[in-house]
């Protein structure tokens, strides 16, 4: 298969490289292809710039289906299921998602809300459940990218369905009740702990005080003794002055005794040698 600018869409036998089909219709340039299925049956649908849709029947190469509605060229086609009931996807310039019963030909869906061009389309799942994607040029796409994670952030589950949604809530909210549970815990257990160390402090204080008091009588004790010890070395003193006055009282009178003493002496040696001399005349 193949898409080209010349608006025909080439069908290959890839084993011989041989050319099974060639699929005229577009009358501009082909921009995406898409199989449906395999073998007999096998449907091929195709996109142009033209803003048309086909569907070919690859077997035959008949056209099967002509879907229009968008107002540019199409960029992106893709398929969801196959056979009766499968639906068909197209993206295109004008900024719109449209979803075709390939069967009828008729437009299920205008998806619109993507800003500007969509560039790519791709299913996810078939029928009910079944979801599309769709993405921009890469300017526009980091701009919604941005804008998705900023939406994220706010509410992280708008991507979810209704019923992934109401779990994930429940589950958060269960994870809340858990978190409060245990928040109301610890400040349960702090509060006790905040009473054992007041009774704690309390008891220091207490023992505190009487070591105060404690230190306070033993240095009242002290000061009396040092009182007693100051009296103690008055008295002391006192005698030791009176000591000290008696034995210089004593000192002096013997000084004087001494000195009289010595002028008996004086008066008894002059008489001596005045006896000598009388004696020594004679």
């Amino acid at each position: 298969m193949d898409r080209s600018f010349e608006g025909t869409v080439r069908v290959w036998d890839a084993s011989t490289g041989a050319e099974v089909a060639k699929l005229e219709g577009h009358g501009g340039v082909v921009t995406s292809v898409a199989w449906s299925g395999e073998g007999e049956g096998a449907r091929l649908a195709s996109g142009g710039d033209n803003g048309t849709v086909r569907v070919w029947d690859a077997s035959t190469g008949a056209e099967v289906a002509k879907l229009e509605g968008h107002r540019g060229p199409v960029t992106s086609v893709t398929w969801s299921g196959e056979g009766e009931g499968a639906r068909l996807a197209s993206g295109g310039y004008d900024g719109t998602v449209r979803v075709w019963d390939a069967s009828t030909g008729a437009e299920v869906a205008k998806l619109e809300g993507q800003s500007g061009r969509v560039m790519s389309v791709a299913w996810s799942g078939e029928g009910e459940g079944a979801r599309l994607a769709s993405v921009p040029p890469i300017k526009e796409a980091r701009a919604e990218l941005a804008t998705l994670k900023a939406r994220m952030q706010r509410d992280p589950t708008f991507l979810l369905s209704p019923e992934e949604a109401l779990a994930q809530k429940a589950h958060a909210s269960a994870q809340l009740a858990a978190s409060e549970a245990a928040v109301l815990e610890l400040r349960l257990r702090g509060t006790e702990r905040e009473r054992e160390l007041e009774e704690v402090e309390r008891g220091l204080v207490v023992e505190i005080q009487k070591l105060g008091a404690t230190v306070a009588a033993r240095d009242n004790s002290l000061a009396e003794r040092d009182a007693e010890l100051d009296a103690k070395d008055e008295q002391m003193a006192a005698q030791v002055r009176q000591v000290v006055a008696a034995c210089t009282e004593q000192l002096t009178s013997m000084d004087e005794q001494l000195t009289s003493k010595d002028e008996q002496l004086t008066s008894k040696d002059a008489e001596i040698a005045w006896l000598k001399r009388r004696l020594d005349a004679k």
